[in-house]
């Protein structure tokens, strides 16, 4: 067979293949991958069809599960030499692209390893927010689809895409790997309200919290181990008027009147933020996160819900 003969399928094909041969043999995706000689990475590429699959990997599982390879000598087919990556949008400084950022600096990373981009929250109360939220701005400012995966108590939303890695990296500046002592807030966020208000609503959607202050009074927080970085966070709320104070390892926002308007100016979109909030307004009491309503459905991987998310 030619090696440079890749299927040629519609979105979803690839992986419903790879579906079929692990179900037939039993195996895990880690050892399925060791089978067709390639990393681990290389089957989420399959899978969400950033790369082509080579047909000598359907003659592999063939012989491995002594099928019969007429079965799927009609697929479509084409010759190429290498694998094609899909091709990204690139967007423009705007808001959604200044609250993006603010996601990956709060619960994002981006790893050279399978040049993976992801934000990780809670798989219970965040969930919402990562499936309606985080996943649409990674369809709506790049054009690429993110795989949402659990994993102890955490929810995954991730992209592997190396042009992705490389506009986020070198066009916005964003660390690789460890975050701490590498964050900044850019430049052009910074001199554009707009932006700002933008960059702290990703970023406290993902990292900030609302708490009780004393019984009947509520406060905002962000909390980062990297000093430089919160004094960053610390000047860009006061730059757009929200009274906040510094303290060693958060930034808080103090008074109903500042929080109310930090609620008004930044408009956050985490639903266990705006519960809390909106429980504070009805009731005077700030409930604690283990006590929210939206975080007492079933949630668990098995359901639905997050069944209907997975990647594999």
């Amino acid at each position: 067979m030619n090696n440079a003969l890749f299927l040629d399928l519609d979105l979803g094909k690839q992986k419903e293949i790879l579906l079929y041969f692990k179900k037939l043999l039993g195996v895990t995706w880690v050892d399925l991958s060791k089978m067709l000689r390639v990393n681990k990475s290389m089957m989420f590429f399959y899978c969400n069809d950033t790369c082509r699959m080579p047909f000598s990997h359907i003659e592999v599982l063939c012989d491995l599960t002594n099928s019969d390879i007429n079965k799927f000598i009609s697929l479509k087919t084409k010759e190429m030499s290498f694998c094609h990556e899909t091709v990204i949008k690139r967007p423009v400084h705007s808001d959604s692209l200044a609250e993006f950022l603010g996601i990956l600096s709060g619960d994002g990373c981006i790893t050279k390893t399978g040049y993976s981009t992801y934000v990780t929250c809670g798989a219970v109360l965040d969930l919402e927010y990562v499936s309606k939220v985080v996943r649409f701005m990674f369809v709506e400012l790049f054009g690429v689809f993110p795989n949402i995966r659990f994993q102890k108590g955490a929810v995954h939303c991730r992209v592997y895409s190396k042009r992705l890695y490389t506009f986020l990296t070198k066009d916005c500046s964003f660390p690789v790997g460890e975050k701490k002592g590498n964050l900044k807030v850019p430049v052009w966020i910074k001199e554009n309200k707009k932006y700002s208000t933008a960059f702290l609503r990703g970023l406290f959607d993902t990292d900030g919290g609302v708490h009780k202050h004393h019984k009947n009074s509520i406060q905002l927080g962000f909390t980062s181990a990297d000093k430089a970085f919160l004094k960053q966070i610390f000047e860009t709320l006061k730059s757009v008027k929200l009274c906040p104070r510094l303290g060693e390892k958060d930034v808080w926002i103090f008074g109903k009147e500042n929080v109310f308007r930090f609620f008004e100016v930044v408009n956050p979109k985490n639903p266990k933020h705006l519960f809390k909030f909106h429980e504070f307004l009805e009731i005077g009491v700030v409930p604690l996160s283990k006590d929210l309503l939206c975080g007492s459905r079933d949630l668990n991987p098995s359901s639905s819900l997050a069944a209907n998310l997975l990647f594999i």
